[in-house]
C-alpha cells in the first residue's frame, strides 16, 4: 500500500503500484527517491519538453498537457539509443552510495535527482548533459491521475524520433 497524508492512495502488489501508479502522488511516494516530472504537451504524435524539444511517438495518450514523470535510475549522464531527449543541466549536489552515486540537478526549472553507476568526478555547479528516454516516462494529467492507466502504450516497434537544438 502506498500512503501519503494519512490517507492509502493505493493498494495492491508492490509491483502493480510500482509499475502502474493510479497518481502522481503514489508515484512520489512509491519511489526512493522520489519520481521526477518535468511537463510535457502532447499534440498527434508529438511530445514537446519545455525547451522546444519534440519527440514523435505512437503511443495511446490524448491530446493535452501532462506532467511526465521518471524514476532517477531513468535520469542519465550517457545518451544510449537515438532516441533519448537530452537537457543541459546545473549539478546542484552528489550523494555517494557506495558503488552508485546520486545527482542532485536543476533542468528545465525542475529539480531532478539521478542515479549513475560508479563515483563519477563531478564539481558542483558544473553543467551536465542528462538524458531521458521517452518510452521510460509516466504521464499524469492536469488531476495528477495516471494518464497512461493501461500502461505503457507505445506500438511495438514504433518509428520514434526526436527533434532536437541540444548537441
Amino acid at each position: 500500500a502506498a500512503l501519503w497524508e494519512g490517507r492509502m492512495t493505493q493498494y495492491g502488489r508492490s509491483t502493480d503500484v510500482y509499475r502502474h501508479p493510479v497518481d502522481e502522488i503514489t508515484a512520489r511516494v512509491y519511489s526512493d527517491p522520489p519520481m521526477n516530472s518535468v511537463h510535457v504537451q502532447k499534440t498527434g504524435n508529438a511530445l514537446r519538453f519545455p525547451d522546444g524539444q519534440s519527440v514523435s511517438l505512437k503511443m495511446g495518450l490524448p491530446d493535452g498537457d501532462f506532467r511526465a514523470g521518471f524514476r532517477a535510475n531513468h535520469l542519465r549522464t550517457v545518451a544510449a539509443p537515438a532516441l533519448h531527449v537530452g537537457f543541459s543541466a546545473t549539478l546542484l549536489a552528489t550523494e555517494l552510495t557506495g558503488s552508485e552515486t546520486f545527482i542532485h540537478v536543476d533542468a528545465l526549472g525542475e529539480k531532478w535527482i539521478g542515479l549513475v553507476h560508479g563515483v563519477p568526478r563531478f564539481e558542483i555547479g558544473q553543467i551536465l548533459d542528462v538524458y531521458l528516454d521517452p518510452k521510460e516516462l509516466f504521464y499524469f494529467d492536469q488531476e495528477g491521475r495516471f494518464a497512461n492507466a493501461q500502461g505503457h502504450t507505445y506500438t511495438t516497434g514504433s518509428e520514434c524520433s526526436y527533434v532536437s537544438d541540444h548537441p
